[in-house]
């Protein structure tokens, strides 16, 4: 095959090198893999590769290079040496020539249709170059193939910077989407078959000038089709509408302001009034001084009231006790001092009674920020109050009976491991005998179960002291709590092998400082006496801070993990999952976490993970 290089341009050289190239590979492989690695496997799949190019770039010629290609096939199997049959390679050659004729038919039917393209958009360029209107021409793949000259009157871009730019640089976001689902409308159409060959749509779209303005045009877009009626492109002429679009725009702008200005003021009002007049919560709204403009039902039936006695009236008026208006008077001047204020705050009624409110006041600012008022909610927390004091009476109840019981039990425990050591002295003594070794087995036997119990006593304690509010809470260093806790376990890590491993920084809390210790304590110890992989290890981490000065922790392992069946009674008192232990230790860890307004859940990941938040107590 002979090509003139002299005129050849220089992407055609370019094809010619490369080709040259290729083919030069392919007779290097037949021989290498014939000659040395006596294979005919995977190197002929190489000859797709020059064959589909050739075929491709210079269609019916290309397949010359097939025919070449095929001729290296076989006659290197005939002179170099095949290790297979020679109809092997007579297959091969063949689905290299059926390649070669597919694809250079397939490119030169392409090439025939892409001329007829052409023609067909010089028939129309005059007119179009020289109408006042943009026309523009695209495939079915939203390439640009023609743009009027007018475009650069409209939007400042030329019609080749037009050509080169997507649907997002020039088409508003709003109006490409509007165009899309127009589009995806029109090709449904298509497969149904059933609509107007000739028909056209009329939209408007908003697009982006060159020094970046939009202009809105209306466009009138229809498919240019082929001689069996398929769409093979698009045809659309657009033009200016921006005055009328503008003037359009303001008018229907402002209207709907307002409305939506009337219908948001009707709704925000009704539902405010909805929702204020049917709270649980006594509502109130008073003025700078405190003088009340408007109370809420349940404010007036929290006072034993009616709502028309508030109006006008300060704040305070029902306080009698001049210490208690001097309290609401302070609550005031803080919720100014710093926008949002909360107490709890005692109360009269009507007839003289008092009751015990929980009340949050935040500071009114207009719309240029400027304070006038405050709005006030105050909750009865009366049975909350009972509850508490309830719940404080129970637990000073069990407390009292988990340190009796401890005192009942252990001098009893005592006696016997007193007894029991004596027993062992004296049988030591008369030396061994008849049935010592048996003796001194039972008396071991009694010695560890002495032992255990008064550890189950301990711990019964333990759980009964974790639900009681701290008398001192401070500022704890974690990872200072961490560390003491793993020294304490420093034989039984040792012992284990385990490996531990904890964040660089833990963080602070602020909580009773034995309570953190039995809380990480419990779960360092639940961690190491449970991990049966092979090379144990136990990750403390820190995972961040919450909102609501919740501080966020997860004590994980590396073992098989905690049964499905029992991850929801984990932490129920007394509940054990194995033979060891007393079934404490996760139910105190509980008990201390909730205590600080906290939660804790635990789940299987590559290992049992003890995920928990913990809150700042209230420093008193």
């Amino acid at each position: 095959m002979r090509f003139p290089t002299s005129k050849l341009k220089a992407g055609d050289k370019y094809k010619i090198a490369l080709m040259a190239t290729l083919i030069a590979a392919a007779i290097f492989l037949t021989c290498y893999y014939h000659a040395v690695l006596k294979t005919e496997v995977v190197f002929s799949h190489f000859f797709y590769v020059p064959i589909v190019l050739a075929s491709a770039w210079w269609q019916r010629r290309g397949i010359l290079v097939g025919l070449f290609l095929v001729a290296v096939l076989l006659l290197g199997h005939l002179f170099i040496g095949g290790t297979g049959p020679i109809i092997d390679d007579l297959i091969r050659a063949g689905m290299l020539l059926v390649v070669s004729v597919v694809v250079a038919e397939l490119s030169r039917e392409i090439s025939g249709k892409g001329r007829e393209l052409k023609e067909s958009e010089e028939r129309y360029r005059l007119i179009a170059e020289n109408a006042a209107d943009v026309i523009w021409i695209m495939d079915m793949e939203f390439n640009r193939t023609y743009t009027s000259p007018s475009v650069e009157r409209l939007r400042g871009f030329t019609p080749e910077e037009v050509g080169n730019m997507t649907f997002n640089e020039f088409i508003a976001p709003d109006s490409l989407q509007k165009a899309t689902e127009m589009f995806a409308e029109e090709m449904e159409i298509e497969e149904r078959g059933d609509g107007d060959p000739d028909r056209s749509r009329t939209f408007e779209v908003e697009l982006i000038c060159k020094n970046g303005t939009t202009v809105w045009t209306e466009v009138t877009a229809s498919f240019l089709r082929d001689d069996e009626g398929n769409p093979v492109g698009m045809l659309g002429v657009g033009r200016d509408i921006g005055d009328r679009k503008r003037a359009e725009e303001e008018l229907r702008l402002h209207r709907e302001r307002l409305e939506e200005i009337v219908e948001e003021r009707t709704a925000e009002v009704r539902k405010l009034g909805m929702a204020v007049e049917q709270s649980i919560d006594g509502m109130a709204i008073t003025d700078l001084d405190g003088y009340l403009q408007y109370v809420n039902r349940a404010w007036a039936m929290m006072h034993r009231r009616e709502q028309e006695e508030f109006i006008g009236k300060y704040i305070g008026f029902f306080h009698d006790d001049q210490r208690l208006r001097e309290e609401v008077t302070r609550f005031l001047d803080q919720v100014i001092r710093t926008g949002l204020h909360q107490a709890e705050i005692r109360q009269f009624r009507k007839d003289g009674t008092t009751f015990p409110s929980w009340v949050t006041a935040a500071l009114l600012n207009d719309e240029a920020g400027d304070p006038f008022g405050f709005v006030v909610v105050a909750r009865d927390i009366t049975e909350r109050k009972m509850a508490e004091k309830e719940l404080r009476s129970i637990n000073e109840e069990l407390e009292g009976f988990a340190y009796t019981v401890s005192h009942d039990l252990k001098g009893p425990l005592s006696t016997i491991g007193l007894a029991t050591y004596t027993l062992r002295e004296l049988l030591n003594e008369l030396g061994e005998g008849e049935g010592w070794g048996d003796t001194i087995e039972i008396v071991d036997i009694i010695d560890r179960n002495v032992d255990r119990s008064g550890a189950f006593i301990d711990e019964l304690l333990t759980l009964a002291q974790a639900g009681r509010e701290p008398e001192e809470v401070i500022d704890v260093d974690v990872g200072v709590v961490v560390r003491s806790v793993l020294d304490d376990k420093d034989a039984d890590i040792e012992d284990g092998g385990v490996i531990i491993n904890v964040d660089d920084n833990l963080g602070r809390v602020t909580v009773n400082y034995v309570h953190a210790y039995q809380l990480f304590s419990n779960l360092i110890d639940n961690a190491i006496r449970h991990n049966d992989s092979s090379s144990p290890s136990v990750e403390i981490g820190h995972l961040g801070e919450e909102e609501d000065k919740g501080h966020r922790y997860i004590v994980r392992d590396n073992g098989s993990g905690v049964p499905q069946d029992i991850l929801e009674k984990i932490f129920k008192p007394f509940f054990k999952w194995e033979s060891e232990g007393t079934g404490v230790g996760l139910a105190t860890v509980e008990k201390i976490i909730k205590l600080y307004d906290g939660e804790i859940v635990a789940y299987n990941d590559e290992g049992a993970c003890f995920e928990f938040v913990i809150r700042d107590a209230r420093i008193r």
